[in-house]
């Protein structure tokens, strides 16, 4: 039997539904470890005689590395083996010995890894839905199955490495709402198949495979006096997409739907009392264009735009098109752009931006039209037949859930 438990799926459910109980029937299963309080699941290793590295140029460098190695010994996650080699190789430095390469010196360890997958907090079971680290067959980026199982189990998955980065201790976490648990039917996977086209000539398909998964539902949570949504997205579902998210809010609110009222900026609550048709991609909303800039557009000469819009799908288009042609629009391209520039993506804070077909910008404004893409995410194109502005939430930050649900 593999001694990886990261690997089998039985296992890890089987862990998983111990670690929901009230009091888990056991404590150590392999490596994985509940705490003495109940409260906190981990998965734990050790590597023994490990090369603990400490090459480096400079002295300044040197003596960072060896506070983070004191600091791991201090806190057991490294277990020295030749403690007379690493005073030695201090010895070294505070002697100035330097080679070729700069200072140097490796000391043999014991490396303890700890793991933190989940946490009973005020008794709800979070689990950690940041990438892990860990030394299972899986790829690097996805989702461990001991995660998986964890929400399967009904856990409320969210990455801790947030709060990790922030300076906020998980433990004070404290959950305003919860939403109701549910069962979402979305797209597990796809296989291939092979079709004829009008000619007759086969080729192959991907179609997708749908499932349904459970889903611990909505939760708005604060941890010290800042409040964040945790949810998936609704408009995702319509399209069989499971796109789980979380966001950190940009005031204090008391109810998940006053959370999502709070995300909206004051130009979408205003469309939104006119009456327009306000469409969604993501954090990005667009809002039916007034007529004062689609006259503006308007102005532009046919010949203008179809000039900008070849600029814009260059890469598309230089295979099938006239040489002599695409050399006029490299030249004239430019003139137009610096009277109306345009670009193709629409990018909010640190997040990866969402790809337009055709977007002219009025100052701070984009008036986009044609395709919407968010292409390293599964969000399904959206079609802006008529112009429309395009206008991000008021999230302060939001924040990517790795693997299965990103």
């Amino acid at each position: 039997m593999s001694n990886n438990y990261l690997d089998r799926r039985d296992i890890c459910d089987e862990v998983a539904k111990n670690f929901m109980l009230e009091k888990p029937k056991f404590m150590v299963r392999g490596n994985f470890r509940i705490d003495a309080s109940g409260k906190e699941l981990s998965y734990q290793t050790r590597e023994e005689l490990y090369s603990y590295g400490l090459h480096c140029t400079n002295v300044k460098e040197f003596n960072k590395r060896l506070k983070r190695l004191k600091d791991s010994i201090k806190s057991g996650d490294v277990v020295l083996h030749e403690p007379d080699t690493f005073n030695s190789v201090k010895k070294m430095v505070a002697d100035g010995m330097k080679g070729d390469r700069g200072y140097w010196g490796s000391i043999y360890v014991t490396l303890n890894h700890k793991y933190v997958l989940a946490k009973k907090i005020k008794g709800v079971v979070f689990g950690n839905s940041s990438s892990l680290g860990t030394h299972s067959n899986r790829h690097p980026k996805a989702q461990e199955l001991i995660q998986e199982a964890l929400r399967d189990a009904g856990a409320v998955m969210i990455p801790f490495v947030v709060f990790k980065e922030a300076g906020l201790n998980i433990e004070n976490l404290k959950v305003i709402e919860r939403g109701p648990e549910e069962n979402v039917k979305r797209i597990t996977g796809y296989n291939n198949v092979e079709k004829k086209n009008e000619k007759g000539k086969k080729y192959t398909d991907k179609e997708p495979v749908y499932g349904t998964v459970h889903f611990t539902g909505s939760s708005l949570i604060e941890l010290a006096g800042r409040q964040f949504l945790f949810d998936i997205d609704r408009n995702e579902i319509k399209h069989f997409n499971f796109n789980a998210f979380m966001v950190e809010l940009p005031k204090k609110v008391g109810t998940i739907k006053e959370a999502y009222e709070s995300l909206k900026p004051p130009e979408v609550i205003k469309a939104l009392k006119d009456g327009l048709d306000v469409k969604r991609q993501g954090e990005w909303f667009f809002i039916p264009a007034p007529k004062s800039l689609t006259k503006k557009i308007s102005k532009m000469t046919e010949r203008e735009q179809l000039i900008l819009l070849a600029s814009q799908t260059y890469s598309r288009i230089q295979s099938i098109i006239d040489k002599d042609v695409l050399a006029m629009v490299k030249k004239e391209a430019p003139k137009i752009t610096a009277r109306v520039p345009i670009t193709r993506n629409l990018k909010a804070g640190d997040n990866r931006p969402n790809t337009v077909e055709f977007c002219v910008q009025f100052g701070k404004t984009n008036c986009c039209k044609g395709k919407v893409q968010h292409t390293g995410r599964e969000h399904a194109d959206l079609i802006l037949k008529e112009w429309h502005t395009a206008v991000p939430n008021t999230a302060v930050k939001s924040f990517t859930i790795t693997g299965d649900i990103d």
